[in-house]
């Protein structure tokens, strides 16, 4: 298996995930997007695009949501244990 199988096959949910808001962009039902990228154990970045990259405010708004789900997640992980 060569090294970009290799990477596709561990970065196949991202690479999924990333297919399906790359056709919903097209079809113009994502204006705008926020969120956190990780590029390595200690090497993470925010990013903002769109009509969230023209308003800060809402993309802030956006990432405490963001915030709250995952610590719902968290949580309810937690308790499951």
């Amino acid at each position: 298996m060569s090294v970009l199988s290799l990477s596709q096959h561990r970065n196949r949910g991202l690479i999924k995930a990333l297919e399906a808001f790359l056709e919903l962009a097209k079809e113009g039902h994502i204006t705008g997007g926020c969120g956190v990228v990780k590029f390595g154990p200690n090497d993470h970045r925010a990013y903002a695009f769109g009509d969230y990259a023209d308003s800060p405010e809402q993309a802030l708004s956006a990432t405490f949501e963001l915030e709250s789900a995952l610590r719902s997640d968290l949580e309810s992980c937690r308790r499951s244990k």
